[in-house]
């Protein structure tokens, strides 16, 4: 049932920005994504987020961790949303990168649509990198972008590379007992999570499952023992370079994608 209701509103949401003017959603789109965001809390004391996906949790998640009153922040995979008119709408200087073209530009936007490995920016560029889910999709061509092995993992090194020092990437991805490798997404373990950040510290982690009753947040344990491949939990994570690494641990946490089996 929940299934279904979900998908209604899906297709709904879809026909309504079909119908409307792009001039109108322009307007009008980033003032119902914020009242969206702040309606948040309500929906999830009357218990009705069951009814919605994960994004429901992770665009709030995110603007909760941000920490940032100022300072460059980069959108990985921003197409499809209007989270970065969010930023923008909280005096933050917004880039926004992806594969797709951003439908409704906003002139304090800076958008380059290319591949996150070809992105033009310089090292210790950005204060803050959001990616909500975007990173379980990236090389397997779901989305126009080129295929690559281990994409996933090559990205997070690169999203490293132009972090500042004491920069932090605020990523979400679905997580279950085991790993899938699917068509469009792949769907983290603990262990394949642990070599995507393997070159970076994990400050924060926090879990979250759906139930009959909504979305809530939960230990990592009950996270394995209640996901499964039809409805993955979910994982959010706080991530910075952490410490200087000496020679040898920098030569094996370098290229974590080569220890992947």
């Amino acid at each position: 049932m929940r299934r279904i209701v979900r998908r209604c509103l899906f297709t709904l949401r879809q026909f309504i920005v079909k119908i409307t003017p792009r001039r109108v959603r322009r307007i009008v789109g980033p003032i119902l994504f914020h009242y969206y965001l702040k309606w948040n809390a309500l929906f999830s004391h009357l218990r009705l987020n069951a009814f919605f996906s994960s994004r429901f949790i992770e665009y709030p998640w995110t603007l909760r961790n941000l920490h940032l009153s100022k300072g460059r922040v980069l959108d990985v995979g921003c197409s499809g949303t209007l989270f970065s008119y969010e930023l923008i709408m909280r005096g933050l200087d917004v880039y926004g990168i992806d594969v797709r073209d951003y439908p409704t530009k906003h002139p304090s936007l800076k958008f380059y649509q290319t591949d996150v490995r070809s992105n033009p920016f310089p090292d210790d560029f950005f204060n803050r990198i959001v990616a909500v889910s975007t990173i379980e999709h990236i090389g397997l061509g779901a989305y126009g972008e080129p295929k690559y092995n281990k994409g996933d993992l090559i990205v997070m090194t690169e999203l490293k590379r132009i972090l500042k020092k004491n920069g932090k990437i605020l990523i979400t991805l679905p997580f279950a007992d085991r790993h899938y490798d699917l068509r469009s997404y792949r769907i983290y373990d603990e262990r394949t999570l642990d070599h995507l950040t393997g070159n970076l510290l994990v400050e924060e982690e926090d879990f979250f499952i759906r139930t009959r009753w909504g979305w809530f947040k939960v230990p990592k344990e009950e996270a394995k023992k209640k996901s499964s491949f039809q409805d993955p939990a979910l994982v959010c994570l706080i991530l910075s370079k952490g410490p200087l690494l000496s020679p040898s641990d920098k030569d094996r946490r370098e290229k974590p994608w080569e220890s992947r089996c």
